[in-house]
């Protein structure tokens, strides 16, 4: 009895982690290095990240920067825009914290790690 119950909650636990990742991961995201702000939104297994505020670029806003990111085990993994190649980039966001995003962009031979703070809401201008 003990053994089915213990399957019972990892089966549980493995079948539930894609969505207990997908509530830590949805919300609005401030750049580390930049005044760039993103809202990530699950619509199901999968996500989409958009601009939410870019003060370097104020018509960004609203455009697609986080694509088709599902969870695995230990992270999720998607496509995020480099803007400075033009092209969405195969990307891994991981939380170091439950309000600290790493996003790792491979980019052919090269990768770059950007950071990312959780926040409750754009700063007043």
């Amino acid at each position: 009895m003990k053994l089915l119950l213990r399957m019972t909650i990892t089966l549980g636990l493995l079948v539930s982690s894609p969505a207990l990742l997908a509530a830590d991961l949805n919300g609005l995201w401030k750049n580390d290095e930049q005044a760039i702000w993103i809202n990530i939104q699950f619509d199901g297994d999968s996500a989409t990240g958009t601009v939410a505020r870019d003060d370097a670029d104020p018509a960004a806003v609203g455009a697609l920067i986080l694509k088709e990111v599902v969870a695995d085990s230990e992270a999720w993994h998607g496509q995020i825009y480099a803007k400075k190649l033009g092209a969405f980039k195969a990307a891994e966001l991981t939380l170091t914290s439950s309000d600290q995003l790493t996003i790792l962009v491979n980019m052919g031979l090269f990768s770059k790690s950007v950071g990312w703070t959780r926040v409750t809401a754009l700063p007043a201008d």
